[in-house]
């Protein structure tokens, strides 16, 4: 009997050890065993824990370490570069970055996208009215915001002017010099930039490059990182330059009105078409599913003529189209406008692209109700198995330490008063160990993680399938969940004692399954519960390291199959999505 007990501990932890050797599981088990206290695979992803100064401040003095330790590692040094807790402290160390890796043009197109966060925005009343969609009362207009200091554009041309010499058949540099003219009044360079950078072959704002980034420092610092973390950082990625295309496309529009009023028509359809040209590029090169839909976006307003409301008008909005999409008639109007002009070819290309742009537009759509968005998928599967494996080898590890407290306590003990004292002091033991464990704080992170991207996809997570009656009773419970686990995030004590609780709170479920039991087979109640225990902890122990284990070599599959499905959402996100439909991205 003795034997069969050692076999029933060391079996099991035999097994983890093996899992813990071989490459294949190895990462997975130091992960769940030797993640940093207060650093969670959530942290990791989403920075949920950005706002308690402690733990923020643990994994910043990590990363910052790991950097220094790797000076020529341009990923680790960019990515450290960008960890700043804000974008404008963020964009000076970019510029820092220069003299080390000044041949990049990726460096310089972080640096671009980070300064119009703050530093390079277009204030202009012109971009205001377009985008509100009518004439305002001169009496209401607030004076005008002074334009960004002479020093910065200039900064900023200078960047984008060297990005473009790197690189110089990517639109996005001449696209960025275009927002700095407009943002200096410099409207005539301006358009010369947006003509410049339509007959450009591709687009590409490195955003990927950040994400990349970030998943190559976090594991020079923390080991290998699950898919959840890899893909969660599609999550973390700001476009502050989107806004500024979107505003650099009014801009360009408001010279093409100018240019009408002043009976230049070509020239104005030779702007409007130039924006749609930079929108077509976007949209079928922007790496990412916002950025298709933002270049969607700037073909529809490039490829209309817009008309403004009155002041007295309550109508908002650039255009007076249908419902299901306001810029349709606006977008027929500027198609009959190209053939008044006598260019038909200029009219077929527009008319074409913009019914390509609305057929995008569509699958995208149809891609959010059929669940086909990757990064939601991949970031809930690893997640779920990842919570699963950690919450079975925490529940099986404090099983079987209870198991073996019990052993030696049960000796000492005879009674059911005594039985009772003797395994709430075993509960005490493994409750205070518990504490000082750090899977217990990332299983409530893992399930934290699942439960902001059930509220943020349960429009087209699988879940969403469930039948209607049922629907808000899942929202209600996993809003319920994220609310309270946001709300102990600034308490980490309070989270660990939750997951304490928790365990141990399974620990006397167990407890009390195994003593009634027991009673149900006649026996009295301290022998149900000390017997009981002595030969039914350690098997219950085994059983759950055992399919720990099982699952731990299951989340490995898992994280396998999602590599090259990662690599496609960075290489190409939109078509990969669209792939997965068994579409192609319309050229």
């Amino acid at each position: 009997m003795r034997t069969i007990r050692w076999l029933l501990i060391v079996v099991p932890l035999a097994l983890l050890v093996v899992l813990a050797i071989y490459p294949g599981t190895g990462w997975l088990v130091r992960q769940h065993l030797w993640i940093p206290q207060g650093v969670t695979v959530t942290q990791l992803a989403f920075s949920p824990a950005a706002g308690n100064d402690e733990i923020l401040a643990r994994v910043q003095s990590r990363l910052k370490q790991t950097a220094l330790r790797h000076p020529s590692d341009y990923l680790a040094q960019l990515s450290w570069a960008m960890s700043q807790t804000s974008m404008q402290a963020s964009s000076q160390n970019l510029r820092a970055l220069l003299p080390r890796f000044g041949d990049r043009p990726s460096l310089y197109a972080h640096i671009l996208r980070y300064s119009t966060s703050s530093n390079v925005v277009i204030y202009r009343q012109e971009e205001q009215i377009l985008a509100q969609g009518r004439i305002p009362d001169p009496t209401s207009l607030p004076p005008p915001p002074p334009p960004p200091p002479p020093e910065v554009l200039a900064e900023f041309d200078r960047i984008a002017r060297e990005g473009e010499r790197l690189d110089p058949d990517n639109a996005f540099f001449p696209m960025m010099r275009a927002v700095g003219y407009f943002a200096g009044k410099r409207d005539r360079e301006a358009v010369q930039a947006i003509l410049r950078a339509s007959v450009k072959p591709r687009f590409d704002d490195y955003a990927h490059e950040e994400a990349q980034s970030i998943i190559h420092l976090y594991t020079l610092a923390y080991g290998k990182q699950p898919a959840i973390v890899q893909v969660g950082t599609c999550f973390s990625l700001f476009f502050p330059h989107y806004a500024r295309l979107r505003a650099m496309v009014r801009m360009g529009q408001y010279m093409a009105m100018q240019a009408d009023k002043g009976g230049r028509s070509h020239e104005a359809a030779e702007i409007r078409l130039a924006l749609m040209r930079c929108g077509r590029l976007v949209r079928t090169q922007a790496r990412f599913i916002i950025g298709s839909l933002l270049g969607i976006t700037m073909v529809k307003m490039g490829g209309s003529l817009p008309r403004l409301q009155p002041p007295q008008s309550s109508k908002h909005g650039i255009v007076l189209g249908e419902p299901e999409d306001p810029w349709a008639e606006q977008n027929r109007e500027f198609v009959k406008y190209l053939r008044r002009l006598g260019r038909y070819e200029d009219a077929r290309w527009a008319e074409r692209e913009l019914r390509l742009a609305r057929e995008v537009q569509a699958l995208f759509t149809q891609a959010v109700e059929q669940h086909r968005i990757p990064v939601y998928n991949i970031a809930i599967a690893s997640a779920s198995v990842g919570a699963i494996s950690m919450t079975l080898l925490t529940m099986g590890l404090s099983t079987l330490l209870f198991g073996l407290i019990w052993q030696v306590l049960s000796r000492l003990v005879s009674r059911l008063i005594e039985a009772m004292f003797a395994m709430v002091l075993a509960l005490f033991v493994v409750g205070v160990i518990l504490w000082s464990t750090p899977p217990v704080f990332s299983i409530i992170a893992y399930l934290h993680t699942i439960s902001s991207l059930l509220d943020l996809t349960r429009d087209h997570c699988c879940l969403s399938t469930c039948s209607e009656p049922y629907m808000p009773l899942l929202d209600s419970l996993t809003g319920f969940i994220q609310t309270l686990i946001m709300k102990m995030y600034d308490y980490p004590n309070m989270l660990y004692l939750v997951g304490v609780l928790a365990f141990v709170g399974w620990l006397i479920l167990l407890t009390a399954g195994i003593t009634v039991v027991g009673i149900l087979c006649k026996q009295s109640a301290s022998e149900a519960l000390i017997g009981g225990l002595r030969r039914y902890l350690l098997p219950a122990a085994a059983a759950l390291l055992i399919l720990c284990a099982g699952q731990l070599i299951y989340n490995a599959q898992v994280e396998r199959h999602w590599l090259p499905e990662i690599e496609k959402v960075f290489q190409h996100e939109s078509a990969y999505t669209l792939q997965l439909m068994g579409k192609q991205v319309p050229q």
